[in-house]
């Protein structure tokens, strides 16, 4: 991506792993490309999957994050 520069690194207080920026032309592709990706994860996901389908999916991945967090509060030593 900074190749084709959309993005540019920027300094970093962890010198672990780079910061980056989006530049103008990043911004650009971004909003030229959000409409037609919005209609194919419409088409895609949202019309395939349907209203009752997709709250059960969103019910699944509230249950998923919950474990998560408990997992977290409980469990993780990270």
């Amino acid at each position: 991506m900074a190749q084709r520069g959309l993005v540019e690194r920027v300094e970093s207080d962890d010198r672990r792993y780079p910061d980056v920026r989006l530049t103008e032309k990043g911004y650009a592709a971004i909003n030229k490309a959000v409409p037609e990706h919005t209609e194919l994860v419409h088409a895609l996901f949202i019309d395939v999957l349907g209203p009752e389908r997709l709250a059960g999916f969103a019910q699944a991945c509230a249950d998923v994050l919950r474990a998560l967090d408990e997992h977290r509060e409980r469990d993780c030593s990270l």
